[in-house]
């Protein structure tokens, strides 16, 4: 009896102690004062990740998504610049191209972060709208401020309300560079947003919605089904993604979809089943989607001319392999253009180190050969390579109103970081009359990532996007 007595008395004493644990435990997961901090030193950490995971998973989420919340909004309310609402006038200068030609460029401040600033989204993209010129960094905030005020010393922006971040999951989000915007396009009164979403996987998506300088409504435009294993940050899964947006005409877009690094055998990039690799017509209307091209690694500039009814694309390739391609819709409804199968690139060892250590080297070997020629295998060669690579970005036509020495000109940025290997540069080409060659090069050297471009018909200038400074340039031609 006595025996049982004392197990009774443990056991109320146990039970007792799993109550208040249970009661208090809510408040040992994330509370630092009171009580609740003492009580925690005798929870063993165990039992309290337990509960995280189980009891008190769904509270524990919303606590943490809150945190996260704030901490995002709390970047831009302590970002000095951004609060001024001003960019300032930074640099004027006068360039002189490789082939003689003179510019005159212009740069104001940009008020969000620059490329390499570690743990923080890189400046983000550039359209125009009327007489407006609206932006939106690489973590979805939107600013925007009239053509005219280029022409001073000040540019006095608003800041463009919107539900964007209602879209994306915070914690990932706040990761480096995985996820972001990709690219803005305006198309009459509407505004497009492609970004990397998140759920439970990685995948392109596009927002839409109607401009409207007081807020602006976005809904989901376009779902990809293609979806990838999410990864650590370490990864540049998220960077080759693509996600270039252009007018086709008043019912369609286009769509660059990158190929998400997945060239083990078989790769995705030469999967016809699949969106991977690829460039892709969308009707604005009833979303219908066509597969126009296949073959790319990280289709980062998209550009559609239509007097001559081409698509120019161009492809971050890997080391040594940034292409420039193109695509006429008159003779040709599907282009292959190679990756990986074909590349005038090579792996990067770090690529070659990551299968080895996996055991995927042969299947990398075999999925990605990057055989140099295109044409043997059946697929179309690139208009040109870089060999260093350029870190190729965004392409666009020069009209003849720029230069009236321009005919079939066009404008290819560059990234990267060493100027002496074409990078941080503007290479200008020119096409012969049948499309199929190169007759002119040219290069202006910016001394600026160019993450973004384009032509402005009001301005008669050039407006780019530079992540460097980072800063809104205008690039004017000089005449005198």
């Amino acid at each position: 009896m006595k025996n049982f007595k004392k197990k009774l008395f443990y056991s109320l004493i146990v039970t007792s102690s799993a109550i208040l644990v249970f009661v208090f435990s809510f408040k040992l997961i994330d509370n630092t004062s009171g009580i609740a901090q003492k009580i925690k030193y005798f929870v063993p950490q165990q039992v309290r990740d337990v509960l995280r995971e189980t009891i008190y998973k769904n509270q524990y989420l919303k606590i943490n998504y809150n945190k996260l919340s704030n901490r995002f909004n709390k970047v831009f309310e302590n970002d000095i610049s951004f609060q001024k609402k001003e960019l300032k006038l930074i640099a004027l200068s006068e360039i002189t191209s490789d082939k003689n030609q003179k510019f005159t460029l212009k740069k104001f401040s940009y008020p969000f972060y620059e490329h390499f600033t570690w743990g923080k989204k890189p400046p983000g993209y550039i359209s125009e709208f009327k007489d407006t010129i609206i932006s939106m960094s690489g973590s979805g905030h939107l600013l925007y401020f009239k053509k005219k005020e280029l022409k001073k010393n000040i540019v006095n922006f608003n800041i463009l309300n919107s539900n964007f971040h209602s879209f994306v999951n915070i914690e990932k989000y706040l990761q480096k560079n995985l996820y972001g915007i990709r690219d803005i396009e305006i198309i009459n009164d509407e505004i497009f947003v492609s970004y990397v979403d998140h759920d439970s996987c990685e995948k392109l998506s596009i927002l839409k919605g109607k401009i409207n300088f007081e807020y602006i409504y976005f809904k989901k435009f376009f779902n990809w089904d293609g979806c990838v294993e999410t990864y650590d940050q370490r990864t540049l899964i998220g960077q080759r993604s693509g996600g270039r947006i252009d007018l086709i005409d008043n019912d369609n877009i286009l769509f660059s979809i990158g190929d998400y690094s997945k060239t083990y055998y078989p790769p995705e990039a030469q999967n016809l089943q699949s969106f991977y690799g690829s460039i892709i017509k969308i009707n604005v209307k009833n979303k219908e989607h066509t597969l126009l091209s296949k073959g790319l690694r990280n289709p980062q500039g998209l550009y559609y001319d239509s007097i001559n009814n081409n698509i120019l694309i161009t492809d971050h390739g890997p080391n040594g392999g940034d292409e420039i391609n193109i695509q006429n819709l008159d003779e040709e409804n599907f282009i292959n253009f190679g990756w990986p199968k074909s590349s005038y690139g090579k792996h990067y060892k770090s690529t070659i180190n990551k299968a080895e250590t996996n055991g995927k080297l042969e299947l990398l070997k075999k999925g990605a050969p990057l055989e140099k020629s295109h044409k043997k295998f059946g697929f179309k060669e690139p208009l040109k390579y870089w060999s260093p690579s350029i870190g190729i970005s965004e392409v666009i036509k020069i009209p003849d109103s720029f230069n009236k020495e321009f005919i079939n000109d066009y404008l290819i940025a560059a990234m990267g970081g060493v100027i002496a290997e074409g990078d941080m540069s503007l290479h200008q080409i020119r096409l012969s009359k049948e499309f199929d060659k190169i007759i002119y090069e040219d290069k202006i050297i910016i001394k600026e990532r160019i993450r973004d471009l384009y032509y402005d018909n009001d301005l008669n200038a050039l407006i780019l996007l530079l992540g460097t400074s980072p800063s809104i340039g205008v690039l004017n031609i000089n005449t005198n």
